[in-house]
């Protein structure tokens, strides 16, 4: 447990300094003789169908004839602007605000005959699974999972959009539009695998349910959750052979870990495939300080409300949670595929990341200098919305601020919360104000949250092996990696379905792809490819 103080003070770390200086004597000697050994970031063999009947299918959807037709649908549900609000997270689902689901449901149902002559089911009112029954009923199925719904545009930047938001603007090279990468690429590209194997006559043998929730953008309560209460009712604990969801994605290998951790002077144009096997937890928590009144500004008290919020805030951020690299993390086994597969890493970083238990002090003081690379060892806290005051000349009664923290793996989302309380109880009492954990009082600061714990993490075994081949197959000579995900998905609602829960976009995404901002776009070949691979993943799990 952390103890934090309302006026923090820096120290020198000595005790890091000294275990730095007794080092160099038997840094200097290994030098010459450093040797780093594999970590085992065995790489599967490119998925290749004992089954060739479906060769001709598979290469088919690279042709006009496919894609055209494609690019036409894929823009048609684009356009329909199934946007989630903050304000829709509440117990009512207003039907006015989630009808453009309704207009979703019937696009996929009118472009994908054959789908919906599957087993399906519409869930609280506007989630959708699809059951396609496999031959062998004793294997456990697969789930595969996308989100339908989309982020806001902020009017304010309408005008800045090459091409309107909703528009599913098609040129040469791109499909333009809010939610064209995140997540309606996946959403088009698994039902499209599945119509396109159905109309080959295709029969898995192992059971595919296809889960797409309405509402992931605002946590997936009415949505994912229903999905998986329904899935578990039926298949129970541990259920589901694997689940497959929106993650990681295609990069390159000189750019998906911060250039401070690599050797900047060394260049690759390798590919890693970054599959995420576990997420870190999520924490929103809402501070708010209540005055017993307000009153005219021009009797002003030495503290407003705005004030003593504002003083929180900067206690908050001068206290950060410290980092910890545990053996766990999968950011380690990140840093081995990176170390075994491309020439990134000096022979110093080799040798500090084969004996990272010995240098974890330095590791960790390094992280702390840079936030891209402190993201994946330390909680992290962004305090994102302030709200406060009506007027100028009035003081206000009232004042909050919303926090969002990324929960680290070596943490729980009680001791942050024990962390923020040590900060935030003596400002309370320095200003006499009662501290509670709940819906306050006048003269109060009140805390309160919305929480996700860190996730488990799933194993690099047979499935993510599995899903690791179909990769290789659809992008050739692609490392796989597994990695830790610092943003959450839908996957919060899936623990108890399996222990096998991955999450990966099949796509090569890049920074200027506009996810979450102005001018989102997917490119013609990642569509392609997102359909290639869930047509191929069916058919790696039914072998």
């Amino acid at each position: 447990m952390e103890k934090s103080k309302s006026t923090p003070t820096r120290k020198f770390n000595f005790k890091f300094l000294a275990r730095s200086v007794l080092l160099i004597p038997a840094l200097l000697f290994l030098k010459s003789t450093i040797q780093v050994t594999s970590s085992g970031c065995i790489q599967p063999e490119p998925f290749n169908p004992a089954n060739k009947s479906l060769d001709n299918n598979y290469q088919n959807l690279t042709t006009p004839t496919f894609t055209l037709p494609l690019f036409n649908r894929f823009s048609g549900a684009v356009q329909i602007p199934t946007v989630t609000y903050d304000e829709m997270i509440g117990d009512y689902q207003d039907p006015v605000l989630f009808a453009p689901f309704k207009d979703f449901r019937k696009y996929l149902q009118d472009n994908y005959p054959l789908v919906h002559q599957l087993e399906y089911h519409i869930i609280n009112e506007y989630s959708l699974i699809y059951i396609w029954q496999g031959s062998d009923v004793s294997l456990k199925p697969i789930m595969l999972m996308a989100h339908m719904d989309v982020v806001p545009v902020d009017p304010a930047t309408v005008s800045e959009w090459s091409h309107p938001p909703f528009s599913g603007f098609v040129d040469e090279k791109f499909i333009w539009g809010r939610g064209a990468t995140d997540c309606k690429g996946t959403v088009i590209g698994i039902i499209e695998a599945v119509e396109s194997l159905l109309k080959a006559g295709f029969t898995p043998k192992r059971t595919i349910i296809v889960s797409f929730g309405h509402d992931e953008e605002i946590s997936g309560y009415h949505g994912q959750q229903h999905n998986v209460e329904y899935i578990f009712n039926r298949y129970g604990a541990d259920g589901i052979e694997y689940v497959l969801d929106e993650g990681g994605s295609i990069v390159a290998s000189d750019s998906f870990m911060n250039t401070s951790v690599i050797d900047s002077s060394k260049k690759e144009s390798k590919h890693f495939a970054i599959i995420g096997i576990a997420e870190k937890g999520y924490l929103d928590v809402n501070i708010t300080v209540n005055i017993n009144k307000g009153g005219h500004a021009s009797i002003a008290p030495p503290h407003t409300g705005i004030g003593i919020l504002a003083e929180i805030i900067v206690a908050l951020e001068d206290n950060p949670h410290q980092p910890e690299l545990l053996a766990s993390n999968p950011v380690l086994q990140t840093l081995q595929c990176i170390n075994e597969h491309t020439n990134l890493l000096s022979t110093w970083q080799k040798f500090i990341l084969h004996h990272w238990q010995w240098f974890k002090p330095l590791i960790l003081h390094f992280a702390k200098k840079n936030p891209l690379t402190n993201i994946f060892f330390a909680t992290t806290q962004a305090a994102d919305v302030v709200k406060g005051g009506v007027k100028v000349n009035a003081l206000p009664q009232t004042a909050s601020i919303f926090i969002n923290h990324r929960v680290a793996m070596h943490q729980s989302v009680d001791q942050v919360m024990d962390h923020i309380y040590q900060i935030v109880a003596p400002i309370a009492a320095k200003h006499s104000l009662s501290f509670l954990n709940q819906t306050g009082n006048a003269g109060s600061v009140v805390v309160g949250t919305e929480k996700i714990e860190p996730s488990p993490i799933s194993p690099t075994g047979q499935s993510f092996e599995e899903i690791g081949s179909v990769v290789k197959r659809v992008f050739p000579n692609t490392i796989i990696s597994p990695m830790l995900m610092t943003a959450n998905t839908d996957t919060r609602w899936v623990w108890k379905l399996t222990r096998n829960i991955y999450r990966f976009t099949p796509a090569i995404i890049a920074s200027d792809d506009g996810i979450h901002t102005v001018n989102e776009r997917i490119s013609k070949s990642n569509l392609v490819n997102i359909v290639k691979f869930y047509h191929e993943l069916v058919r790696a799990s039914t072998e």
